[in-house]
């Protein structure tokens, strides 16, 4: 593979590391696992790293933005805003279900971004 050839990154973006294409979660987990993430690529870096924590004081989630998005608005100030969707992905089929991942697995996770999980409030 040409090292200039670019990964496409979901969601938009593209990566340089042709070395992780075709890799399964688990063999890409051990690439991160070699990487200085605190200076690597944007798609990988811990979110810690790429806004400033110290300056936030109203944090929201995906999981929870419908129900967040009310109280954003009234701390600001702004009345109702309506939220459009300009690149919504399509729906997973019904079946499909979230991946499960081992307790071994979760734990290389947790220690590649601790403090994300941390500092936003995720176990």
């Amino acid at each position: 593979m040409d090292v200039k050839q670019q990964s496409q990154v979901i969601g938009g973006g593209s990566w340089s590391r042709t070395d992780i294409r075709d890799l399964e979660f688990v063999e890409f987990i051990g690439v991160l696992e070699t990487l200085d993430l605190c200076s690597s690529d944007r798609h990988i870096r811990p979110q810690s790293r790429l806004i400033p924590t110290e300056r936030i004081s109203f944090l929201s989630r995906l999981e929870s933005f419908a129900t967040d998005w009310p109280v954003l608005c009234k701390e600001l100030g702004v009345g109702d805003v309506p939220v459009s969707h300009t690149h919504l992905s399509p729906s997973p089929a019904a079946d499909v279900s979230a991946p499960v991942i081992d307790q071994a697995l979760a734990l290389r996770i947790l220690r590649l971004y601790d403090l994300d999980f941390r500092l936003f409030g995720y176990r």
